[in-house]
C-alpha cells in the first residue's frame, strides 16, 4: 500500500507542476507582449484622456509579479516532488494525501506548498488540492486522522472528519 500511495502522491505533483508550467508558458507570453505595449512609441497618449500607455504599463507590471508568483510555485512543487517519501505520514503536512467526511460524503484533498484551488481527477477519484495558506488548509495542519476541522463559512460552520491519512 506504501508504494501505491508514494506513487498516486507523485502522480499528483507531477500533474500540479504540469499545470503550473503550462499557465506560466501562456503568461510569460503575455507578459512579454504587454510589456512591449508599454514601452512603445506608439502608444503615446491622443490627448490629457488617453490612458492607454499608462493601462498597459499597469497590466505588464501585474502579469510579471504573477509570473514571479508561478515560477515560485514551480519551484516549490518540483522540492516537494524531491522530497516525498513512502513512509506514511501521521499528521497533515505539506505532501500529505488524506481523506475527509463532510455529511457522510468523503473528500480527497492532497496538501501542496502551491497551486491551491485546482481539483484533479485519479484513478476514478477527484481530489482538490488545498495549501496551508487557505482557510480550509489551514484549519487541517497537523490534524490527526479521527480529528475534527471547522471551516466558517457564510452559510454556516462546516465540519470535517478527518479519515485516513496517506
Amino acid at each position: 500500500m506504501p508504494a501505491l500511495t508514494f506513487n498516486l502522491k507523485k502522480s499528483i505533483v507531477e500533474l500540479l507542476l504540469q499545470q503550473v508550467q503550462k499557465e506560466l508558458q501562456a503568461l510569460e507570453a503575455a507578459a512579454k507582449t504587454s510589456h512591449q505595449n508599454a514601452v512603445n512609441e506608439e502608444m503615446k497618449p491622443d490627448g490629457k484622456y488617453d490612458t492607454r500607455k499608462i493601462e498597459a504599463s499597469y497590466l505588464a507590471s501585474a502579469q510579471a509579479q504573477r509570473v514571479t508568483q508561478l515560477q515560485n510555485d514551480c519551484r516549490a512543487l518540483d522540492q516537494l516532488a524531491q522530497h516525498l517519501t513512502e513512509r506514511p505520514l501521521t499528521l497533515i503536512a505539506i505532501g500529505a494525501l488524506f481523506e475527509c467526511t463532510e455529511n457522510n460524503k468523503v473528500t480527497y484533498f492532497f496538501m501542496a506548498p502551491a497551486a491551491g484551488g485546482q481539483k484533479l481527477t485519479i484513478d476514478n477519484k477527484e481530489i482538490s488540492i488545498i495549501t496551508p495558506n487557505s482557510p480550509l488548509g489551514s484549519e487541517f495542519m497537523q490534524l490527526e486522522q479521527d480529528e475534527m476541522a471547522e471551516l466558517e463559512t457564510p452559510s454556516g460552520v462546516r465540519e470535517y472528519l478527518v479519515g485516513r491519512i496517506l
